[in-house]
């Protein structure tokens, strides 16, 4: 199963981001530690062991820093609080499914048939998503068991689903087996399509995850959130704090400014649900090609029409893939992917990521 973000190749340059942003910030680094407390009431659900957990229900409000280089530096490079609290109890059946992996750590917890999603970055706004997306649709969505945050640290115990990511077999299925998941894929974009909003941001009035307000923000260094944006004007001008923040002393040049005029012509101001990183290590199947579960919803939030599809293509690999997205959407998700592409390039000048 995957619970990564984009595959080997973008771990690998998350991890290039890194060392170059040391090279720039100083900052004191080590490993962090993990605290887990072991979890198992009589009723077979998982249960804290400690009355000082900080257990937050999945129904309240978390502020969410959910993105590809917050999770890095959160949970990679986060000086230890030094508390001996915070040191890793994880379960001693507990197998970690991604040792090299940068990021939050996945754990199978094999005595339970349980996933424990666990990192700095793991943030409640994920397992909202997750019992969103389940209780008003027919995308299949790991079940969520319990979640909350401790010491600043966030737990999702969620079910194992089995079955193989779509990334492991892509190369070696036919042609209509690969018709097959493009049938179901069209079919669960439409039904987060038809889910609307009435802002632009994670579940809960949350900050947006989406990409363009994932980057490393040159001009003040700091863990810049942008929004939630209550119409379309205000999340384009959230793009172009964004691209303000993107360049060391703040600057913008002709180029900038043709690509804010662009963004400000943008009206559409549809509010539809959005997975934010739907690749093929995200998707798992089972033998005959169905989809069991689209996991990883970390990014997931109400966003514009066209963010899916753009970061879908930005993280595709494989040209048969690319060529079954431009099957899956519609039209009109295609509609600013250009201009979209053009900033999200833009964003990344100066950062490298």
């Amino acid at each position: 199963m995957s619970w990564g973000r984009e595959g080997p190749k973008m771990e690998l340059s998350r991890l290039g981001a890194a060392v170059h942003l040391l090279s720039t910030l100083i900052l004191g680094c080590t490993w962090d530690g993990l605290h887990v407390e072991k979890r198992q009431s009589t009723n077979g659900k998982v249960e804290s062991t400690n009355d000082e957990v900080s257990r937050i229900r999945v129904t309240r409000q978390i502020p969410v820093t959910s993105s590809s280089f917050r999770a890095v530096m959160a949970d990679s490079l986060s000086p230890p609080s030094g508390s001996a609290q915070d040191e890793a109890e994880i379960p001693l059946d507990a197998i970690n499914l991604f040792p090299r992996k940068i990021g939050p750590r996945i754990f199978h917890l094999p005595g339970r048939g349980a996933i424990l999603k666990v990192g700095r970055s793991v943030r409640m706004a994920e397992a909202e998503a997750m019992r969103f997306v389940s209780s008003r649709s027919s995308i299949p969505v790991p079940e969520v068991y319990e979640a909350y945050e401790k010491n600043g640290i966030g737990y999702i115990y969620m079910c194992k689903v089995e079955g193989l990511q779509l990334g492991e077999t892509w190369s070696s299925l036919s042609y209509d087996k690969k018709a097959y998941i493009a049938d179901q894929l069209r079919g669960y974009v439409t039904e987060l399509r038809d889910m609307r909003g009435d802002s632009y941001g994670a579940l809960w009035n949350q900050p947006s995850a989406d990409i363009f307000f994932s980057h490393l923000c040159l001009k003040t260094h700091d863990n810049k959130q942008y929004g939630p944006f209550k119409s379309r004007a205000e999340y384009n001008q959230g793009l172009v704090e964004a691209l303000t923040n993107s360049r060391p002393r703040g600057q913008l040049g002709e180029s900038e400014n043709s690509i804010i005029a662009k963004i400000s012509a943008l009206t559409e101001d549809a509010k539809v649900f959005s997975h934010g990183d739907l690749h093929l290590d995200n998707i798992l199947v089972d033998g005959n090609c169905k989809i069991m579960a689209i996991v990883d919803w970390g990014s997931a939030g109400f966003s514009i029409p066209g963010r899916e599809y753009l970061e879908a293509n930005l993280r595709a690999r494989q040209p048969e893939w690319i060529k079954l997205l431009d099957d899956v959407f519609p039209e009109d998700a295609k509609a600013e992917y250009h201009i979209l592409k053009e900033l999200d390039r833009a964003l990344v000048l100066y950062s490298g990521f």
